[in-house]
């Protein structure tokens, strides 16, 4: 799906520095779940990615593997997508040593939502400080809930010893959702939709990462739509930008109705999960919005940052967030949502912001600096 452009600048560091920012081209997503191969041995059937060797207004050249936007494998309903092609980052990624698979015991379920085994990574083979938490969820149900969350999320060790705040809560990462009074909120799951509960432990002298025999979660949600609107990634390359390794993402608005970015209610940061070639998660980090933008159907947008230090992975599981069309947006704060509405978003923006600090803090403290 090929048609107009729209160029964004987003950009944040990875848990181990990936920063991204953007635009998009069309193509068709699969809806099979598995990732699409963007390395070009099948060719690219989606827009162009940009040919190899060439440079942009922004001082990047895109050499580094070989360009590509075929679509990913984004969920019927969904706004993310599960991308595979040239290698991401440069940091050796050593699964034995960097990650843990733990077992989940779901105390309280959701109807619908099933919850995969968690998986503990960390930046270094001996780094005990920051435990990156990540959890498959998957909606097999027919409904679309929102503001999905996991709390309280507990960490246990050998012997049921809790390892972490009892208050530590989780709302999904996943598709976006309409929660009504013209807000958006991407932690919802659309039927079919796939997407994680993330969190991070930071611990100057406890052992979390090779502590941690189990997760404990109680699942709660409330019910919302799917919006008009989507913005799916199509695909992604690499090159340089001042020197530094960089990613260049590809998303496009295929749905039925125009979105706005960033996402309306406060909530600017898009997770990307970084993904082993066996779609094992081996870190996430943020896409950090700078700019606001309006997307109407069809129209393209492309997002670029630094991946420099990043898991040496050849594939990541996207979720860009946005939110309802300016006028929609505009006419919805004539009206104050009800206390329960405005308890959850407020609920959800806490929790978000809380996250970031604590995620701000395992990058600072290694040396890495966010963009912005």
């Amino acid at each position: 799906m090929p048609g107009r452009s729209l160029t964004q600048r987003f950009g944040t560091v990875l848990v181990a520095a990936l920063a991204l920012g953007g635009c998009g081209s069309g193509g068709r997503a699969r809806s099979d779940g598995g990732a699409i191969d963007l390395s070009g041995a099948g060719g690219a059937t989606g827009g162009t990615g940009g040919a190899a060797g060439t440079g942009d207004d922004g001082g990047c050249a895109w050499t580094l593997g070989a360009p590509s936007a075929v679509a990913g494998p984004a969920p019927a309903r969904g706004s993310s997508a599960d991308l595979q092609g040239p290698t991401i980052g440069d940091a050796p990624f050593d699964a034995d040593m960097q990650r843990r698979l733990v077992p989940v015991t779901v105390v309280t379920p959701s109807p619908g939502i099933e919850v995969g085994t968690a998986y503990l990574t960390r930046l270094s083979p001996q780094d005990e400080t920051a435990a990156y938490l990540t959890i498959p969820v998957t909606n097999n149900g027919s409904a679309h809930p929102c503001f999905l969350v996991a709390s309280p999320l507990r960490y246990k060790d050998a012997g049921g010893l809790l390892l972490n705040a009892d208050a530590t809560l989780s709302y999904v990462t996943g598709s976006v959702g309409d929660a009504g009074f013209g807000f958006y909120t991407d932690s919802c799951l659309a039927p079919g939709d796939r997407g994680y509960f993330i969190d991070i432990q930071l611990s100057s002298n406890a052992t979390i990462f090779s502590s941690t025999a189990s997760i404990e979660v109680t699942l709660a949600a409330q019910d919302g739509t799917t919006p008009l609107g989507r913005l799916v990634p199509t695909g992604y390359d690499l090159g340089t930008c001042a020197g530094a390794r960089a990613l260049r993402l590809f998303a496009v608005n295929d749905g039925s109705g125009p979105i706005s970015v960033p996402l309306y209610g406060g909530f600017p940061d898009s997770p990307a999960i970084l993904l082993d070639a066996g779609g094992l998660p081996a870190g996430w980090t943020y896409l950090g919005v700078t700019e606001a933008a309006s997307v109407p159907i069809d129209l393209t947008a492309t997002y670029t940052g630094s991946v420099a230090s990043a898991p040496a992975v050849s594939r990541a599981h996207f979720f860009l967030q946005f939110g309802p069309p300016p006028t929609t947006a505009d006419a919805s704060m004539l009206a104050a949502p009800p206390d329960g509405l405005a308890a959850a978003l407020d609920a959800l923006r806490a929790s978000r912001q809380e996250l970031r600090a604590r995620w701000r803090a395992a990058i600072s403290a290694r040396g890495y600096r966010q963009i912005p």
